[in-house]
């Protein structure tokens, strides 16, 4: 059996979860947003190794993600992923503006930790 057939099952698993985060960031809060981002960028990565046939069949959630990754809607689960900008194009930057465009200060600050909080960030000023 091919590997990637074996993980379709959680990879459509996170889609739903991450599709209906919503209504838990009403129930318990805020401070589940960083582990969801988390989950949304491992899922990227994943689906960045794997053959597009592979996930054809969660087209439609994945879009919705994508979607709100990219105009960051009112959804309260959204906060951007530094691996949205890795996997875009270098002409995309017509459509998103210089969101895009990476800076050395930008670079470091990804590196260091993409999905921190500046409240409790001991590095910023």
């Amino acid at each position: 059996m091919i590997l990637w057939r074996r993980l379709l099952s959680p990879i459509e698993s996170a889609l739903v979860m991450l599709v209906n985060v919503g209504h838990v960031f009403k129930s318990y809060g805020q401070h589940l947003k960083a582990c969801a981002a988390m989950v949304r960028m491992r899922l990227y990565e994943v689906l960045s190794l794997l053959p597009p046939r592979s996930f054809e069949g969660t087209y439609n959630s994945l879009l919705r993600l994508l979607v709100a990754e990219f105009t960051l809607t009112e959804n309260p689960a959204n906060t951007t992923t530094s691996l949205l900008r890795s996997l875009c194009h270098a002409n995309d930057s017509i459509i998103l503006g210089f969101w895009l465009q990476d800076t050395d200060h930008k670079a470091i600050e990804d590196q260091m930790e993409p999905n921190r909080k500046l409240d409790r960030d001991n590095v910023s000023i």
